[in-house]
């Protein structure tokens, strides 16, 4: 067993020890691949611009670019310094020996000098290496002989199209202004030029600048005749020999002429040229560099298809303004960059975040107003409620003395029965003790019995001042069943002399309600008299039946009466403020009742009894 789990171990780190090792073999086959050597040969200085655009573009193509690893090299003829043909040999010699122990796999040149150099010392230098030009006219190459492994990116100067563009663009030129210096390249657009407008010398008068020092030219293109336009060559070297950079040139001639500025080159685009059919240098350089990476992965140069890169118009927006230049003009398909941010554009941000916050502003204003109205609107609901309220407790306190006024009768009898037994036994006391030696036991029961009736006529008293009080609101517990009581006694009387008797069927053990005890006794009251009111009309009395009972949310009361019942077309509008079937009642009992009732969370209705009569119902909620 033991020897098993040694043999797995060693089993194991042995698979290790095989995979570290193919991997770090892998790495090394990676790692010993050949590196691609490519030679980038230009035409002007390393630091001119058109040198900078294309090596960059090149560098960053070959960096892009899967399963390759490139060491690039740069060399120039500097012939805006040096004569190609007087200095040619020396600078062969020189690529000869210091490229003598490193193979090339690639060449890439720029502009038409560089690529005459190659294919005059081709076969001393590098004859087997594939050779890709760009930014040469094959009218410039045409006198060379066709040799294999070249292959160029095809390209024809626009000079006429961009001449037709300025044509179009002022119509009403009279006289056109070509500006060249005296380098070789300057010289070959000068020649390529000529020759592209002289079918439009019979229309246009042509002056060509080329033989002049920078400040004289600065001065004459200062000074110009109207209607005039300027197209701008190149100028690396001016007539004293001094050498500049070319696009910078442009900038200082379109900034001091006094007409219009075309060109062709992508360098001098930007620098105050109004515009022209722009040769992207770029894009030339992306085309040159695709067509050598699938040459370095082994395709023919001959077999490669090569297309020509387009060069569209375009305008520089600040020029246009400049010259006064409405866009309408400019030729379908034209491209204006450089144009100034509008407003909008320019603090689109900061417009939006300010925006933003005046619309936060105003929507926390509008909450703030919104909340003041609604604060206002609730105060001055709580004024209404406090008002309507004062005055539901004033036409309460009315109806419940105008009831009361009804019972005046009543009243009277109850009181008088009292004070009719105190002035009784008044009397009596007095004959006794004129008998000369009067019994005090005789004299003590007289007294109890007037201080009995004195209790009777002030509990009368009592609770009529309780029921015709006039208070505030007061919610607190209440017994249902205890207000039943004392107001059964308050209209006993009245309801007596009606031939009405009043039957009580409490039920025991009733929750209390929470409410106003004078609120609620005169709810009871207005139904009861009512009831009264109802059988006394008839003459013939009846009974009363108040009953009280636990319902599913507190305490149900119950208040029948046999008196003729209501109306059916009646009964629907009974509680409603100022509906009375009464001929000297106002209709605001029952109303008063309603309002008292759902002040209090209950509910109130009134059904017609099958055997006669009515019964009024109401339920209110049990409170602490």
């Amino acid at each position: 067993m033991k020897s098993r789990k040694i043999f797995r171990r060693r089993f194991f780190a042995g698979l290790a020890l095989l995979a570290i090792l193919l991997i770090s073999g892998s790495s090394s086959v990676r790692a010993a691949a050949p590196v691609k050597n490519v030679l980038l040969l230009f035409s002007g200085r390393f630091y001119a611009p058109l040198s900078v655009e294309v090596e960059g573009a090149v560098r960053a193509a070959f960096q892009k670019a899967s399963g390759v690893e490139v060491e690039l090299f740069a060399e120039t003829l500097d012939m805006a310094r040096f004569d190609p043909d007087r200095h040619g040999p020396i600078l062969a010699d020189y690529l000869r020996e210091k490229f003598s122990d490193r193979k090339l796999d690639l060449i890439i040149c720029s502009l038409p000098q560089a690529a005459r150099f190659l294919m005059k010392f081709r076969g001393e230098l590098f004859p087997d290496t594939p050779v890709v030009y760009c930014l040469a006219d094959e009218g410039e190459l045409a006198d060379l002989p066709r040799m294999p492994n070249i292959v160029g990116v095809p390209i024809r100067l626009p000079w006429k199209e961009t001449l037709d563009l300025a044509l179009e663009v002022h119509p009403d030129t009279r006289q056109v202004v070509v500006v060249a210096g005296t380098d070789a390249m300057a010289r070959n657009f000068l020649r390529q030029t000529m020759a592209a407008f002289q079918p439009y010398e019979t229309r246009f008068t042509f002056t060509y600048l080329t033989d002049r020092t920078l400040p004289q030219l600065l001065e004459d293109v200062a000074n110009l005749p109207p209607r005039t336009v300027i197209i701008y060559c190149d100028m690396v070297r001016d007539a004293s020999g001094r050498i500049y950079i070319g696009a910078e040139v442009a900038g200082l001639i379109a900034k001091a002429a006094n007409a219009p500025v075309y060109a062709i080159g992508y360098t001098v685009f930007g620098r105050g040229i109004v515009g022209g059919h722009i040769v992207d240098y770029v894009a030339h350089a992306n085309r040159a560099a695709e067509i050598g990476l699938r040459i370095l992965a082994g395709e023919k140069p001959e077999a490669i298809p090569v297309e020509e890169v387009p060069s569209p118009p375009r305008f520089d927006a600040r020029q246009l303004e400049r010259w006064k230049i409405a866009e309408s003009r400019l030729p379908a398909g034209s491209m204006v960059l450089y144009k100034e941010p509008s407003f909008w554009e320019r603090y689109r941000l900061a417009l939006i975040a300010l925006a933003v916050s005046l619309l936060e502003g105003l929507l926390i204003l509008r909450l703030v107003l919104a909340g003041a109205r609604r604060r206002r609107s609730e105060r001055r609901l709580a004024e209404s409620r406090l008002e309507v309220d004062r005055l539901r407790g004033e036409l309460a306190h009315v109806s419940r003395v105008m009831t009361v006024g009804g019972m005046t009768t009543a009243i009277a009898h109850e009181l008088n029965q009292p004070l009719g037994a105190i002035m009784n036994n008044a009397q009596a006391g007095m004959h006794v003790l004129a008998k000369g030696e009067p019994r005090l036991d005789e004299i003590r029961e007289i007294l109890q019995d007037v201080a009995g009736d004195a209790r009777r006529a002030a509990d009368v008293i009592q609770r009529l001042r309780t029921l015709l009080r006039k208070t505030r609101q007061e919610m607190g517990p209440v017994e249902i069943n205890a207000i039943i009581r004392e107001l059964a006694a308050v209209v006993r009387t009245d309801a007596l002399l009606r031939s009405v008797e009043i039957e009580l069927d409490l039920a025991a053990g009733l929750p209390p309600v929470r409410g106003d005890q004078v609120q609620l006794q005169q709810v009871m009251l207005n139904i009861i008299l009512n009831g009264i009111d109802a059988m006394g009309a008839r003459g013939e009395g009846g009974r009363i039946r108040i009953r009280t009972e636990r319902d599913r949310d507190g305490v149900l009361v119950s208040v029948r009466d046999e008196g003729p019942g209501i109306p059916a077309d009646t009964l629907p509008h009974i509680f409603e403020a100022f509906y009375t079937t009464k001929a000297a009642g106002m209709g605001m009992g029952l109303a008063i009742c309603r309002t008292i009732v759902e002040a209090h969370g209950g509910r109130i209705w009134a059904v017609n009894n099958p055997e006669g009569g009515a019964t009024f119902q109401f339920s209110l909620p049990a409170g602490p």
